[in-house]
């Protein structure tokens, strides 16, 4: 068209026109590469609170009261509650397990399924090592994929609202 004829904004309205044409997207060669379908962790029905958690770090927060960190943790199955443990930036997996056992242990025990990041805190070999002694399955997120964890990416952002 453009060799043929001059047409202001020509160019924009044939792309609109090609887009909604059937006929032309049912003969159109795929010319990108299609992505495997995520899907929803199944939860057990009646699973007691906290037995699937979801867990995430907020960091790059404002010094307050000696903490620049929080650790979310948000049950995966009946409750969606969320728990938020300050901490600091320079937290390690064990001072994560240290705060969960302090925290949330003595309430709702071990959990069965820890959802999380690919974050080297989540990901060290003394976490994977706890959670195979312990028999926790650990389910980590894809990188660039925030929806296998949305629940704490969702919980994150109403609470980085209040910050």
């Amino acid at each position: 068209m453009q060799q043929a004829y001059f047409w202001l904004l020509g160019r924009a309205w044939i792309n609109r026109y090609i887009k909604g044409c059937s006929t032309c997207q049912q003969n159109k060669n795929l010319t990108h590469i299609t992505k495997t379908l995520l899907y929803k962790i199944p939860v057990p029905e009646n699973a007691p609170p906290f037995t699937q958690i979801v867990m995430d770090l907020i960091t790059g927060l404002p010094l307050l009261w000696g903490y620049d960190a929080i650790l979310t943790i948000v049950d995966h199955g009946c409750s969606q509650g969320a728990i938020f443990l300050p901490c600091n930036t320079t937290i390690t997996g064990p001072q994560i397990a240290q705060l969960y056992y302090k925290h949330i242990y003595p309430w709702f025990g071990l959990p069965t399924k820890v959802i999380s990041n690919r974050d080297p805190r989540f990901t060290s070999h003394f976490g994977c090592a706890l959670a195979k002694e312990l028999g926790i399955q650990w389910n980590m997120s894809t990188v660039f994929h925030p929806q296998m964890d949305r629940l704490t990416e969702h919980k994150n952002q109403w609470l980085e609202q209040f910050l």
